[in-house]
């Protein structure tokens, strides 16, 4: 065993480690000298107090300890250090770490680059000494205009969360965002309990950030396309982690090409628009989308980013007028090589998200459709039939309101190609029972 240490030491301490604080000259697990002739050497010992490796270094070496027990040796020029940990109690040693932005009790979070034809860096915090205990990767904004976009990290009590500040966009601007950690079962159960809540309409959901007063909504005020969301055809849900920091939102999924995304950021859910008739998620948070423009047909691959209660998408990759001469291809936002994009696009998840049967607990006794046929019944109208004096086609509208009843228009299309009102009734929502209105056409 204290062969295999010395030798995997030795290797991880060829590697490149974050800045390293200077560390007591002599304590319980270790000890370091700076010699005279710029040479360091220090020796780390066991639980017992045996040697379980030395090393005499003309690099620069700081050594210090991480919480009681884990032994943090720093080595390495500014700018390039590497981190690698021991465990003189069960008598571990870890991986070298590069680019290490905070270290506590037993994480270590770190920025890292998944693969040399990649331009997006990644946060990852994991166990010191075992993947297989703790293992998260964040995909954050960072800049593209600073080599290093993190400027500081630290772990709150218990590794709950990590609060890391960072340069985000371009020009590049700082931003701090509390990132679930160990926390993160605990804040997704509640996360759910409050979108569960909202889609009983027991609270309400919030938009318009942007307003000196922020708009809530009952759900079942929302509409999808000018229809209600009770009444927009049958309705799916799914829980997805859309930007996987440990904590899902929800997306509900009508038939009128536009879905519902809800999200929660401290103690209120948010709600937006998605147009994404075109779309397909994915289990890792991604999705597919298409969609024509002037340079041509393109489909791609994005995934979503929330910073508090704002958000915006990433592309991933993309491409226009696939299988064409002038076809163009896109990683990350940039012209690819099709190789390059080919990459891409197989390392893409394709196991797509499960949507299961959503049925709003507010719904109506009463559909939309039904209301329209008791409406015809009453009028022994139908949309499509032709008035026999005049030519008009009708249309019979239905729009519910917020008092448990469907307003329901007769309309015909007149000569100039509009819609002219010719009556309206109201439909109780609960009963069917019919209403005339009193209130003009």
């Amino acid at each position: 065993m204290k062969k295999w240490l010395v030798l995997l030491l030795c290797v991880a301490l060829m590697l490149p480690l974050t800045a390293c604080n200077v560390p007591p000259q002599n304590v319980g697990y270790y000890k370091i000298e700076h010699k005279g002739d710029a040479s360091v050497e220090y020796e780390i010992y066991d639980a017992e107090g045996n040697v379980m490796f030395s090393q005499k270094t003309y690099r620069p070496v700081t050594i210090s300890m991480l919480g009681e027990d884990i032994v943090d040796i720093c080595q390495g020029e500014p700018g390039q250090e590497s981190h690698t940990y021991y465990d003189p109690v069960n008598n571990r040693l870890s991986e070298a770490y590069t680019r290490v932005v905070a270290a506590s009790g037993r994480l270590v979070a770190y920025v890292y680059r998944p693969d040399e034809m990649s331009d997006k860096d990644k946060l990852v915090v994991r166990d010191l000494f075992d993947t297989e205990t703790f293992y998260k990767e964040f995909s954050l904004d960072f800049s593209p205009a600073v080599k290093e976009a993190v400027i500081s990290a630290s772990f709150t009590v218990g590794e709950a969360e990590l609060a890391v500040t960072y340069y985000a966009g371009r020009p590049a601007t700082a931003k701090t965002r509390m990132l679930p950690i160990r926390s993160a079962t605990r804040y997704n159960q509640v996360a759910k309990s409050a979108y569960e809540a909202a889609l009983a309409c027991d609270t309400r959901v919030w938009t318009d950030k942007t307003a000196s007063e922020p708009l809530s909504f009952s759900l079942m005020d929302l509409q999808f396309s000018s229809v209600s969301l009770d009444e927009a055809g049958p309705l799916r849900q799914a829980f997805l982690d859309l930007d996987g920091d440990g904590v899902d939102e929800c997306i509900v999924a009508g038939e009128q090409g536009v879905s519902l995304l809800l999200y929660y950021h401290e103690e209120q859910v948010y709600f937006e628009y998605l147009y994404i008739a075109d779309y397909d998620f994915y289990t890792d948070g991604t999705f597919s989308w298409h969609d024509t423009t002037s340079d041509g047909p393109e489909y791609g691959l994005s995934r979503m980013i929330f910073d508090g209660y704002e958000w915006q998408t990433e592309e991933l990759w993309r491409v226009v007028n696939d299988g064409e001469p002038d076809a163009a291809y896109y990683v990350g936002g940039k012209r690819a090589t099709k190789e390059v994009f080919d990459a891409a696009v197989r390392e893409s998840d394709t196991t797509r998200a499960t949507f299961s049967a959503f049925e709003p607990s507010w719904q109506k006794a009463i559909s939309r459709y039904e209301a329209e046929a008791i409406a015809s019944k009453h009028w022994n109208i139908k949309t499509g039939d032709v008035n026999q004096e005049n030519g008009f086609r009708y249309l019979i509208a239905v729009v519910s309101d917020d008092n448990g009843q469907y307003n329901v228009y007769l309309k015909w299309l007149v000569e100039g190609g509009h819609y002219s009102t010719v009556d309206r009734i109201t439909v109780n929502a609960t009963t069917g029972e019919v209403s005339t209105y009193s209130g003009g056409k």
